[in-house]
């Protein structure tokens, strides 16, 4: 194939004597062209083929651990549920005896001396829920003290052995009983 233009023919004084053409082969131009429009396309289809291989593995593990993960909380959310289940069985239990003694029964903080929890017997249900042991049984608002009164709690954690002393405490209504 050939590719012309036509060029005006012109004297040396500057008259048109008619019009000349300029062809030129351009068949070795298309064949590069065309193969540059070749070597073009194929290199982005590669390009393109090799980012969606890299994109593919790279989710693929994305994915995987992913699921691992998920998997991990499953089991670990299956797990917690048991524990919670086995704790309420066990706080019922611990309900159960606290509830079977026949006697006051308290489980104090021994920092704060706040009543924890106790069993029916203790009158507690009456009491407002941040209590103190010395506040419910000695109607006092610091702990026992002195030589003929020693707060059973504060000689425990001095000695790191069991304690047992009498006590005269007071019951929902106010009367005394030795304890």
């Amino acid at each position: 194939p050939y590719m012309g233009r036509p060029l005006a023919l012109l004297t040396a004084d500057g008259r048109d004597v008619g019009d000349i053409l300029v062809l030129k082969n351009v068949s070795a131009e298309r064949v590069a062209v065309r193969a540059l429009t070749i070597i073009t396309i194929a290199s982005g289809v590669i390009v393109g083929l090799l980012l969606f291989g890299l994109f593919y593995i790279i989710l693929g593990r994305i994915e995987r651990k992913l699921e691992r993960t998920r998997n991990s909380w499953i089991s670990e959310i299956a797990e917690r549920k048991r524990v919670m289940e086995e704790l309420a069985g066990h706080n019922d239990f611990m309900k159960n005896v606290f509830e079977s003694l026949t006697h006051p029964f308290y489980v104090i903080d021994a920092k704060t001396y706040r009543i924890l929890m106790g069993n029916t017997t203790t009158g507690l249900a009456d009491q407002p829920t941040s209590i103190t042991c010395h506040e419910l049984t000695h109607h006092s608002a610091s702990p026992c003290n002195g030589h003929h009164n020693i707060c059973p709690l504060i000689e425990a954690r001095r000695s790191r052995k069991p304690v047992t002393v009498e006590h005269i405490h007071f019951d929902t209504q106010g009367n005394e009983y030795i304890v």
